[in-house]
């Protein structure tokens, strides 16, 4: 069977292709101009470079192929609306649609559990998440992650009929490739300025990217049923990591202190809130330290029900938390190993 892995040199897509690749399907991956295709190219998968809402690239790279998994987009708690719009719903849509002008059978989607909790965290009043789409949503100011997940899963529904659609609610995916969050949290607990929102007692909707990829070939098999989200969330633990053993984990692993300084989780949020709004208003590019988002992500009870993935689609996660973060850090320290060794051979060139 051929695929089309959207995304695929970014962090869920490198992993689905890799899966992919490995159960012996045929992959195309779709790679944004200058990113890393190297793992895709050791893989022996075929590579179309170019960016997705250009239509002549959806065409080539859905052209020959029965599925699309769809892991194109941007994840990120701070950013302006085209930051978090262009990749996760303009290019959705013009993939979505030169897969059923071309015939393509499924479309398997990384869509969100925000989808399910109705907008952003701050209108969220807590409890089991599972996959109900409410009638309405409501957002943050500055929430446009969530509006942009739940604008794709909605042309993605309304696809229906054309081509056979399967949206993932995934949780919070942790694992090695995450070139985004997880360094930047490795490097605040690292400096010591790591901190506990509320009791840290809150569970985390963690999954680990591999067990998530592991959701993406399942959901594209034939005999699963289409036309319905799926929640993906979970550990093969027996109870749900909470937000200080997540912390401590990352302390205990790079031989720093345990987050020390606790913050009550509404003076958590309002510092988020105070310095996200100086940052959108002065036109900071980068971070700052807490946002709302982040605030509520890390400080919210988050108990997701993949209770339908194990009896619809037979996933459940296998991966154990501490051998997920292991894996994780070793990744990150060979990364940065090896980008240290680039940049002194760039300057030794210069």
């Amino acid at each position: 069977m051929r695929v089309l892995v959207t995304g695929a040199g970014g962090f869920i897509g490198s992993h689905v292709a890799k899966r992919a690749m490995e159960s012996g399907q045929e992959v195309r991956g779709v790679v944004m101009p200058g990113e890393d295709s190297s793992l895709l190219e050791r893989l022996g998968a075929e590579v179309v470079v170019g960016d997705l809402l250009d239509p002549e690239v959806a065409r080539r790279g859905v052209k020959g192929c029965e599925v699309v998994y769809n892991a194109v987009g941007r994840s990120t708690d701070y950013g302006s609306f085209d930051d978090l719009h262009r990749p996760n719903v303009l290019a959705t849509e013009s993939v979505l649609k030169a897969a059923i002008e071309g015939g393509v059978r499924r479309f398997v989607h990384a869509s969100s559990y925000m989808v399910s909790m109705g907008g952003s965290f701050n209108y969220w009043r807590g409890g089991v998440i599972t996959e109900r789409t409410p009638e309405s949503s409501r957002f943050w100011r500055w929430d446009y992650y969530s509006r942009a997940k739940i604008a794709a899963e909605q042309l993605l529904m309304k696809a229906q009929g054309h081509i056979e659609v399967v949206p993932l609610r995934i949780g919070w995916v942790y694992g090695p490739r995450d070139r985004t969050s997880f360094p930047r949290l490795v490097d605040i607990v690292r400096s010591g300025n790591g901190l506990i929102i509320g009791n840290g007692q809150n569970c985390l909707g963690l999954v680990y990217v591999e067990d998530a990829a592991n959701a993406f070939l399942l959901a594209g098999n034939q005999e699963s049923p289409s036309g319905h989200p799926f929640l993906v969330s979970g550990v093969a633990d027996e109870h749900l990591i909470t937000q200080a053993e997540y912390m401590n984990a990352i302390a205990d692993a790079i031989g720093a202190r345990r987050p020390r300084l606790r913050v009550p989780f509404p003076v958590a949020v309002a510092l988020g809130t105070t310095m996200e709004a100086v940052w959108h208003g002065l036109r900071i590019k980068n971070p700052p330290l807490l946002t709302n988002f982040a605030v509520r992500l890390i400080g919210q009870d988050c108990i997701l029900d993949s209770s339908l993935a194990l009896s619809l689609l037979g996933w459940a996660p296998q991966m154990r938390f501490s051998e997920g973060m292991r894996h994780t850090l070793e990744w990150l320290e060979r990364e940065r190993a090896g980008t240290t060794i680039k940049d002194k051979n760039r300057e030794h060139e210069a």
